[in-house]
This record gives C-alpha cells, structure tokens and sequence, in this order.
C-alpha cells in the first residue's frame, strides 16, 4: 500500500483587495484519489488547507485517532 500527497497551491490578484494565496493537497491510496483537499485563493472565502493535515488525514484512513491538546493539559 502507498500513499502519495500531491501538494497544492492556488493564487488569487485582486485590484481591489489584493493577492491572495492558498495551500491544500490530495492524497492518492495506490493511485486512488482517497481525500481531495483542493486550496482555492479568492478575494473572500478561500479554502485552504495546511499541509500538516494531510498526515492525519491519512492516520484517519487507516483508522488511527490522534488526540491533540494545547499546553501541558493532558486531559
């Protein structure tokens, strides 16, 4: 089994607001698409994806939870 991340980006110009920018990726399972997390840049509501992510995402496929908390908190 393999799995392979294909990083994304995408750019958005605007006269009016400005340059926008956006990061996301998919994941392909034995070259099976399996999680597409396209980024899109836009003046407003872009969609964008950290690059961390994809390893939990694919933890998560393989049906591993990971618990994170913030601080010493061990909760």
């Amino acid at each position: 089994m393999t799995y392979k991340i294909v990083w994304l980006e995408d750019q958005h110009e605007c006269e009016t607001c400005g340059y926008s920018y956006a990061q996301g990726y998919k994941i392909y399972k034995n070259e099976i698409l399996v999680i597409d997390k396209t980024p899109f840049s836009h003046c407003y509501d872009s969609l964008n994806y950290d690059h961390i992510n994809a390893a939990f995402d694919i933890l998560n496929l393989e049906g591993i939870q990971i618990k994170t908390v913030e601080g010493e908190n061990e909760e």
